[in-house]
């Protein structure tokens, strides 16, 4: 049953809580306490919090777009054309039989997008332009495997998937490389 708090107490209970008295404890329970609450890491051991762990993550996220952008800004060489030329082929050639109507699909997005790129690569310094070719290429020869493993069983869904894993990474990074490069030109 609900009681009303404007309902006058039970005088039973007024009572009981009358006689209610704060008393001490007989011994002192703080020596067996102190000790459970002592740090349970060694002395020097570095502790990270959740926010000092997303913060330091922010830090480092800025510290990379902004340097990033540096390197975008700086002075503009133009790049040698076979070079890019050379990227598309490569990456073609290593799916030149694309496996599945998707593979084809990242195929002809990743075209277009190291078109794009090798367009504006003429507005990057020469430092960021190698970092780029380096990564790309990278990308290329896990593509090239990937669909060397594809070609060598070709039942296998895992050798299809991880070709098809390799097409969307280089097309991420395709991606992120052209908008960052649209911000320059």
């Amino acid at each position: 049953m609900a009681t009303n708090h404007d309902d006058p107490i039970d005088p039973r209970l007024a009572e009981a809580i009358a006689t209610l008295r704060d008393t001490p404890p007989s011994d002192d329970l703080w020596p067996e306490i102190a000790p459970r609450l002592a740090p349970r890491h060694p002395a020097g051991t570095l502790l990270l919090r959740w926010p000092t762990a997303i913060a330091a993550g922010l830090v480092i996220a800025t510290a990379s777009i902004g340097g990033t952008l540096l390197l975008l800004r700086g002075d503009a060489v133009a790049p040698a054309p076979s070079t890019a030329q050379a990227s598309l082929a490569t990456t073609a050639n290593a799916v030149a039989a694309a496996h599945t109507p998707a593979d084809q699909a990242l195929q002809r997005a990743i075209g277009e997008l190291e078109g794009r790129l090798a367009l504006a690569e003429g507005s990057l310094d020469a430092t960021t332009r190698d970092g780029i070719r380096a990564s790309l290429d990278a990308l290329d020869r896990a593509i090239a495997d990937a669909a060397a493993r594809q070609r060598a069983t070709p039942d296998d869904a895992r050798s299809a998937h991880y070709l098809t894993s390799a097409l969307q990474k280089k097309l991420e990074v395709l991606r992120t490389l052209t908008r960052r490069t649209a911000i320059r030109t």
